[in-house]
């Protein structure tokens, strides 16, 4: 989707005439790339999704990712970890609730966000994170800093 000749958005999944059954592998994943920068934003998506979407290599290569399925279990690690070693982030975002009833982030998976990524904020401790691309540069604002 071009917005403007500054703006370019992809359309990483679900993929294209093919009908999922399970919700988190229809989630949106979208790679916008503005200024030079791009964000990944992966929903809900799963390692079936994340193997699927490994096929884009270099597309999927961003300063910023929202982390897939909240930072939960994956029950495929070698996927999660070639996954973010392929965004190669500077920045990870988890979007979790602090009281979630499935305990997320799940601790290994986090280990392996963690290794691939300088800065990582879970929403559930930093409160909503504002991102914004201004000039090339990416400026990072948790609600909450700790």
């Amino acid at each position: 989707i071009n917005i403007n000749s500054d703006v370019n958005i992809f359309v990483l999944n679900p993929p294209k005439d093919i009908r999922l059954k399970d919700s988190n592998e229809n989630s949106l994943a979208l790679k916008i790339e503005y200024g030079g920068r791009g964000i990944l934003l992966c929903g809900d998506i799963d390692d079936k999704s994340m193997k699927r979407m490994m096929r884009y290599d270099g597309l999927l290569r961003s300063d910023v990712v929202k982390v897939p399925h909240h930072g939960g279990f994956i029950s495929d690690g070698l996927v999660l970890e070639k996954f973010f070693k392929t965004i190669a982030p500077e920045v990870s975002v988890i979007s979790v609730g602090a009281w979630n009833q499935f305990k997320m982030p799940n601790e290994e998976t986090l280990e392996i966000i963690r290794s691939s990524s300088r800065r990582v904020y879970q929403t559930k401790d930093s409160g909503a994170v504002s991102i914004s691309v201004e000039n090339g540069y990416i400026e990072v604002k948790p609600f909450i800093n700790n």
